[in-house]
């Protein structure tokens, strides 16, 4: 500044320079450089966070990087560590933002205007929350007529109607009620949904959130004289470049589909350019530098005016509009005693769980308690597939289990191929053991049980070398349950080393290990009839009974398959007579004998009930039953997981990142509702459910997925 007493400028910056607030909003954004958590507006900084801790190191970080730049805080004027802050006018909460209270509640208390300055006074406070307004050029055109003349400080007095006051009280009532905005989150699907009259045009940006859609932002335009004479075609395009011209910051460097009502308009970049008026392809060609995904969705007043249609078609209803306080009407039905709501697409789903959610009732009793209070047209399909596709009532309630058809073993090709192994215990201390640890080989039956004094890894790996593999060789199958022990490393590396394949049973399912489990059976049985509690000097003698018994399936004792010939019993008087050959004449008829001695298939008579559910098929997830001991008033079921690999006795789903093998006797479908649009109805057809997190909203139908798993009896 030149003065005729010098040459002067300012230390700091001066109010009232036109360059001041950008020069300072540049130098304020160079400060907090870097820092994704902070959003400034020249001397307004606000500092967004997860939780007290990470806030106090956020703060930290601002504070040095004022203090580095110079920088100086009025702490009267500072707010810190709350959920909720009002700034540049709007109130910020963690759910999202909307207008003040008590901006909102000044509004409401405004004075009718009496002249068209007033009436424009009022129209620029209400349009500073015009984001959060939906159809606002739709409410204000009435106004906006008003407004029509050449004079800026116009006091010509306004003629107001019966419809102007109702739409003057509707425009501060929608403010009142104003939506709730979504902050932008660049990692959710996103979303453009454009609607146009004869003389407005609409469109709301929205985000997939919380498994529906929540919006982000509101758009309304008035359209002048010109572009009201435009064809539905036309008014809709240009519906959709306004807004994505309006939304542009949002939707830039963003991948979003556009949905509209329009049916013709997602053909729109299928077809040739040349085609196209001048207008049209100057229009697509700024849309297709955002989106070129346009997808077709049925209007809601469309879908609404239909329904209601068919439901004037029923004689035995009797429809009746009743204003509601908001200005608004509701369709009821009067025909029975109690006056029964028409309920909206949008509202039918909440106020099902609101209603079912008291209880938990069947299909039928909430059909029923439905359909006594609300109307509309496929209330009963609509009721039974939520009912039946309520996730906490499958995990709940137990209708069936499933029992799966017994498996049957495979033959092995020798004796000693494939062993079965498996642990008893703890029993009444003998000798200093308490364990068992039980053999059974599958061809032959031939078993053996083992005293062990502990359980450990290297324990029963021990035992099962010296007592089986040294005295019958290694096996080429080793099958187990899935204890500690016999999934530790210490035996897998034994079975490498020996080249044995271990497979392990799945869990809680002890009929994938059956032959070893019906041996514990005849084994206790036969230890508690001797009445010794020092079983282990009975063992030996109740393995000898086991081995010599004759078997029904092939009339042949354990001992004959193994070794061609039975064993000598103690108390037996007379020997079976001998011939004496040549060693090599025995060695060939032995192994003559021993051709025709093995285990035959038998048949089962069993009075088990095969039940398995048909949608076990084809569904995508599945319920685990817990066979734990479960606490008090916990769920049967768990649950839904994924299936990744179906097998005949076994499914593999997904649960926590890891693939298991569950029993198929475990599981039972998963029905589950896949949200295709937040304003779908319920007349589903049953579909696979889709993985893809973003909805399609192309279709006007929810789709229904079923799972099925099974687990195997032993993995082959």
């Amino acid at each position: 500044m030149i003065t005729p007493f010098g040459l002067y400028k300012f230390n700091v910056m001066s109010f009232g320079l036109k360059n001041a607030p950008a020069t300072f909003q540049r130098f304020i954004h160079e400060v907090v450089r870097g820092l994704d958590f902070v959003f400034p507006y020249l001397d307004d900084i606000l500092i967004a966070s997860k939780s007290n801790q990470e806030h106090e190191i956020h703060l930290n970080l601002v504070l040095e990087r004022l203090n580095t730049f110079g920088l100086r805080i009025n702490i009267s004027k500072s707010v810190f560590a709350v959920e909720e802050i009002e700034f540049l006018g709007y109130l910020i909460t963690p759910q999202g933002s909307r207008p003040l209270p008590d901006k909102v509640q000044a509004i409401m208390n405004y004075k009718r205007p009496e002249n068209i300055q007033d009436l424009r006074t009022f129209l620029g406070i209400l349009n500073f929350y015009r984001l959060y307004l939906k159809d606002a050029a739709k409410n204000q055109a009435l106004f906006h007529e008003y407004l029509k003349g050449p004079k800026k400080k116009d006091k010509r007095k306004i003629q107001w109607t019966d419809e102007a006051e109702k739409q003057f009280e509707k425009c501060k009532n929608h403010l009142a009620n104003a939506t709730l905005l979504s902050f932008p989150n660049s990692e959710l699907p996103l979303s453009l949904f454009t609607d146009a009259s004869d003389t407005e045009i609409g469109a709301v940006l929205q985000q997939y959130e919380n498994s529906t859609w929540k919006p982000i932002a509101f758009y309304s335009k008035k359209l002048n004289d010109t572009q009201q004479n435009y064809s539905t075609y036309d008014r809709e395009l240009l519906d959709i470049y306004l807004s994505v011209k309006h939304f542009k910051h949002y939707l830039e460097e963003r991948t979003f589909t556009i949905y509209t009502d329009h049916k013709p308009l997602i053909f729109a970049f299928h077809q040739k350019l040349d085609k196209a008026a001048p207008r049209q392809a100057r229009q697509l060609n700024y849309i297709s530098q955002f989106s070129t995904d346009i997808k077709y969705i049925k209007a809601d007043a469309q879908t609404q005016d239909e329904e209601l249609k068919s439901l004037k078609t029923i004689t035995s209803l009797n429809l009746e509009e009743y204003p509601l306080p908001s200005g608004k009407y509701l369709w009821c039905d009067t025909s029975t005693s109690k006056i029964r709501p028409y309920i909206p697409e949008a509202f039918r789903k909440q106020i099902f769980h609101h209603i079912h959610g008291l209880s938990h009732l069947g299909i039928k009793s909430t059909i029923k308690l439905m359909n006594s209070k609300f109307i509309w047209p496929s209330i009963k399909k609509d009721v039974q597939l939520w009912t039946r596709t309520y996730i906490p009532c499958q995990k709940a309630k137990i209708n069936r289990h499933t029992k799966t058809k017994l498996g049957e073993y495979e033959v092995p090709s020798g004796r000693f191929c494939v062993v079965h192994i498996d642990l008893i215990g703890p029993l009444p201390p003998s000798r200093g053991n308490i364990y068992c640890l039980t053999c059974i080989d599958r061809f032959s039956n031939w078993m053996e049980a083992i005293p062990l004094d502990n359980i450990s890894a290297d324990t029963v790996a021990r035992a099962f070398y010296s007592n089986w593999i040294a005295r019958f060789g290694a096996p080429h199958k080793l099958i187990t349950d899935r204890g500690t022990q016999f999934r530790s490393e210490t035996l897998q590396t034994l079975s490498n080393i020996c080249g044995i394949k271990l497979q392990h049973t799945t869990a809680y399912h002890p009929a994938c290990n059956g032959k070893v489990e019906r041996l514990h059976r005849t084994l206790k049985t036969a230890l508690k009839a001797h009445n010794n509690l020092s079983w282990i000097d009975t063992l030996p003698t109740v393995l000898l009974g086991l081995r010599t018994a004759i078997q029904e399936d092939n009339n042949h004792s354990i001992a004959q398959i193994v070794y061609g010939e039975s064993l000598r019993l103690p108390g037996e008087f007379f020997s079976e007579p001998r011939i004496r050959t040549a060693s090599e004449g025995f060695a060939n008829n032995l192994q003559k004998q021993m051709e025709t001695v093995g285990p035959k298939t038998t048949g089962r008579n069993s009075s088990r009930h095969i039940f398995v559910y048909k949608d076990l098929e084809n569904c995508s997830h599945v319920f685990q039953r817990i066979d734990r001991v479960k606490k008090q008033l916990e769920s049967p079921y768990e649950g839904p997981f994924p299936v990744t690999e179906r097998k005949d006795k076994y499914f593999t789903i997904n649960i926590k990142w890891k693939h298991v093998n569950v029993s198929l006797d475990r599981l039972k479908p998963a029905y589950i509702l896949a949200e295709d649009n937040s304003k779908a109805t319920a007349t589903d057809h049953i579909k696979l459910q889709t993985s893809d997190n973003k909805p399609d909203l192309t279709q006007n139908n929810l789709t229904l997925g079923r799972d099925y798993s099974f687990y195997p009896s032993v993995q082959d």
